[in-house]
């Protein structure tokens, strides 16, 4: 059974690795706008 202080390791973790995919979500969406309006760059 994992103690608190790996649970704690465990979150900062999945943290670090949401925040990385929603930067990558964003970015993708700002793609996305751009190549639908080319005036925007």
């Amino acid at each position: 059974m994992p103690n608190y202080q790996d649970l704690q390791a465990q979150i900062a973790s999945l943290q670090a690795q949401a925040e990385e995919m929603r930067q990558q979500e964003i970015a993708e969406v700002i793609q996305e706008i751009k190549e639908k309006l080319p005036f925007i760059r």
